[in-house]
C-alpha cells in the first residue's frame, strides 16, 4: 500500500484543485447543468470532497489489486529507428 505521505501527495492536489474550482462560476455552471434532470449530481457534488478525503491506503491497495493484473498488463518499448545514414 502507499505510505501516508504518498497518499497525501496524491489526494491533496485534487482537494486543492476542487477548492479553487469551486470559487469559479464556470465550475458551478458546468457541475450544476443537468442537475434538474438527474438529482444525483447534487449528491455527488456535495460528497466529492469528503469521498476524496476518506480514501485510505487499503482502498488504494484494493483498487490496485483489481486493476493492475499481470494478465492485462502490457509493455511498450520505444527504440530508435535505424537511419540509412547510420548504415553508410
Amino acid at each position: 500500500p502507499p505510505t501516508p505521505d504518498e497518499l497525501a501527495r496524491a489526494k491533496n492536489p485534487r482537494l486543492d484543485d476542487l477548492a479553487k474550482a469551486r470559487e469559479t462560476n464556470a465550475y458551478w455552471v458546468s457541475e450544476l447543468s443537468g442537475a434538474q434532470q438527474d438529482p444525483r449530481r447534487l449528491a455527488i457534488l456535495r460528497g466529492v470532497v469528503a469521498a476524496t478525503e476518506k480514501v485510505t491506503e487499503a482502498d488504494v491497495l484494493r483498487a490496485a489489486k483489481t486493476v493492475l493484473k499481470d494478465d492485462t498488463a502490457w509493455v511498450l518499448t520505444i527504440a530508435p529507428q535505424a537511419s540509412d545514414h547510420a548504415a553508410k
